[in-house]
């Protein structure tokens, strides 16, 4: 005999601590034109919305990792820094491998990129603060993403899949996890 219990606890919305500094990593390879900015930017601006006061340390990278260029966004205008994203030339290829996310002190990371490494090497130097992948391309590495996010208790963003939103609510409430289970003595 065996017993079965399917059991379905309560979600409640719990907010996230909100940042004081984000590190926006901003795929500008040339794979980069593919990606469907308008869905990028809604999210943004959605998040800042509701942020309203945050730090953010734009970091742009293709094959190497660009000039990093620091913002405030005070009272959710982020002009300044969307007015940097629209001028991004995107060129060349993608090393993901040279991004080295404990050379940066922030709480959170909101990589924008369509996980394809096409140059170097492909390995994020990962470090303990969750990375926030997002991607708007159709062709995307969705595994290696999910798997980015995942190991560093951040979240995947497909905004191909989900609407804007839903997209924000992922990046603002803490999801429910399984965090494992113990068994009671004699089982």
């Amino acid at each position: 005999y065996y017993y079965v219990v399917n059991v379905f606890p309560k979600q409640q919305r719990v907010a996230k601590p909100s940042p004081h500094r984000i590190t926006l990593l901003w795929d500008a390879s040339l794979s980069g034109l593919r990606r469907d900015r308008k869905k990028e930017f809604e999210l943004l601006d959605a998040y800042f919305e509701h942020l309203q006061h945050v730090d953010v340390d734009l970091v742009p990278f293709s094959n190497t990792v660009g000039e990093v260029r620091k913002f405030s966004i005070q009272h959710a205008n982020w002009e300044l820094l969307k007015k940097a994203l629209q001028d991004i030339v995107y060129d060349g290829g993608t090393q993901l491998g040279a991004l080295r996310l404990a050379d940066y002190s922030c709480d959170e990371f909101l990589l924008f990129s369509d996980g394809h490494s096409t140059f170097g090497s492909d390995q994020i130097v990962t470090s303990k603060t969750p990375v926030y992948a997002v991607t708007a391309a159709a062709d995307a590495d969705f595994p290696f993403l999910r798997s980015l996010s995942g190991r560093t208790g951040g979240e995947f963003i497909d905004l191909d899949h989900l609407s804007t939103s839903q997209a924000s609510d992922l990046l603002c409430y803490q999801t429910l996890r399984f965090l494992g289970g113990q068994p009671q003595d004699g089982l």
